[in-house]
């Protein structure tokens, strides 16, 4: 997966929650041990779903245009 984004009008009502939650489920169905993501860090919305769903910060990364905080989580 590339991408996933929750329209504005849709934010703060526990959809990056619930779509998340839903493939970390699928996951652990497909017993998959470890999956990771890159995030932008000034992105606080996303790095707050991701940690109250259980990821955690594993390092960071840069490119081009800036720095990746990179988390990792066990579904």
């Amino acid at each position: 997966m590339l991408n996933i984004a929750v329209l504005p009008a849709y934010q703060g009502k526990g959809v990056a929650t619930a779509l998340v939650r839903a493939g970390l489920d699928a996951m652990r169905e497909m017993r998959v041990l470890e999956v990771r993501l890159e995030v932008r860090p000034w992105n606080a919305g996303a790095v707050h779903v991701y940690r109250k769903t259980g990821w955690r910060e594993a390092g960071r990364t840069r490119d081009v245009e800036g720095e990746w905080l990179v988390m990792v989580a066990n579904p």
